[in-house]
């Protein structure tokens, strides 16, 4: 592993100092004189389909396998799609040096007699184009080179990178996961807290299992983000042979993804090692380092993952709104403009309680937190409710919610046929005193 290592450290420098190229021609083009020699044949950086960069006698090969760039020699991985792109760019781009003024025969002036490097790509139609790279000129910032079997010398604007462990990360695929949230299916999540699976339909997430429900979207989809924002901070090893090592045989924390398109795509995470922990995936064969912090994110219980809106409603589909509070009824029904119309307690015209706010409040309002188990004080609390809400739709549906009287800053609420209690502000018990018209 660590000779393969070395050789791609070693042969990558003159490929991904490329991408220098790219980003200082962007800032100021090299001006094309007279009289430039031009390439016989043009091409687009989608058409290469190969690249290989050869440096002291050792290679790295990327192919392109259906606009996905890979790494296929010394090693087989993904490579870094942005990067790779932006050589295959400058490559499409940078035929167009500069001449120097040399005779065509003077080649060891400029160290390209025997090349420190020599990179080749092979074109859709089978085509070659082979640069060669000789010795940095007296600034260092610039190396000399040619195209193909150009006699002629040019000078480029190439930094040769120092060989460190980061080249090789700069060429290789360091996401963790690449795959976008709206493409996933479901999940299934197993850690120190049991095994959770949830299913995606456009915006909302529901909990399959342990129990059936609402799942809360916002931490569902900070799981996927999370997971999808680490990156790779070292390659350990290049195959799974030693999986017990890294405590990656019987993974502590597993998070399996669904994509629509089928199949499956399992990242595993094992013991940690300071501040990072040992990781895998299920269709790739390194093990590799991530931040430790992947795995407190992914370390969640079932009651974070409970949804934290305290009622769900479409205030389209109703058509009547019971609000018992404090001793007191409000009655309120949808008219035929779609307006409210408060059945009681008797009000004059343009006068009443804003059943719309309260409405608004009601399903805006997330709870600070969920409990399962709620203690017995907190469910006796709920035995004698301070305020209950009933909302019918069309089909006459009807949901129940349930407020106790306030506890110092804090409230319960819990909803028919469900078992979790949720602390919200006292704030809410405000909100519904339908007489407060503010």
């Amino acid at each position: 592993m660590k000779r393969s290592k070395l050789i791609l450290v070693l042969a990558a420098a003159a490929l991904v100092a490329l991408v220098y190229i790219f980003a200082l021609r962007r800032e100021k083009p090299l001006a094309v004189p007279a009289g430039s020699v031009k390439p016989s044949s043009s091409f687009k950086p989608e058409e290469i389909v190969e690249m290989s960069v050869t440096r002291q006698g050792q290679a790295v090969r990327l192919e392109n396998r259906e606009g996905k760039w890979v790494i296929v020699e010394p090693v087989d991985t993904p490579a870094d799609q942005s990067t790779v792109s932006s050589i295959a760019e400058v490559l499409a781009d940078s035929r167009q040096g500069k001449p120097l003024a040399a005779a065509p025969d003077d080649i060891r002036g400029y160290g390209l007699e025997q090349p420190s490097a020599s990179l080749e790509i092979r074109l859709r139609g089978g085509e070659t184009r082979r640069v060669l790279f000789g010795t940095a000129d007296s600034s260092g910032y610039r190396v000399y080179a040619r195209f193909d079997d150009s006699k002629d010398v040019v000078s480029l604007p190439l930094t040769l990178l120092a060989f460190s462990d980061t080249l090789v990360l700069g060429l290789r695929d360091r996401s963790l996961l690449d795959i976008p949230q709206h493409e996933v299916e479901s999940l299934v999540l197993s850690n120190e807290h049991g095994r959770f699976e949830l299913t995606h339909e456009d915006s909302s997430w529901a909990l399959e299992s342990p129990v059936a429900g609402a799942a809360d979207s916002v931490v569902a989809e900070s799981l996927l983000s999370d997971a999808d924002s680490t990156e790779v901070e070292e390659f350990v090893s290049e195959t799974a042979d030693e999986l017990a090592r890294y405590g990656l045989d019987r993974p502590r924390v597993t998070l399996a993804v669904r994509p629509l398109a089928g199949g499956e795509v399992s990242l595993m995470l094992g013991t940690r090692d300071g501040d990072s922990v040992y990781a895998r995936r299920s269709d790739r064969p390194q093990i590799l380092k991530v931040r430790s912090s992947l795995y407190d994110s992914l370390n969640v219980k079932l009651t974070n993952l409970y949804d934290r809106n305290i009622v769900r409603f479409d205030a389209g589909d109703l058509v009547r709104v019971t609000i018992i509070h404090g001793g007191r009824t409000l009655v309120a029904e949808k008219g035929p403009d779609g307006e409210w119309v408060v059945k009681e307690p008797p009000v004059g015209e343009g006068d009443g309680p804003d059943v719309t706010r309260m409405l608004n409040v009601l399903k805006t309002t997330r709870a600070d937190e969920v409990m399962d188990r709620p203690p017995a004080p907190v469910t006796s609390s709920l035995t004698r409710p301070e305020a209950e809400v009933r909302l019918t739709d069309r089909g006459g549906r009807v949901q129940r919610l349930w407020l106790s009287a306030a506890e110092g800053e804090k409230a319960y609420a819990s909803r028919e046929a469900s078992p979790v209690v949720y602390k919200v502000s006292k704030s809410l018990l405000r909100d519904l005193d339908f007489g407060n018209k503010k």
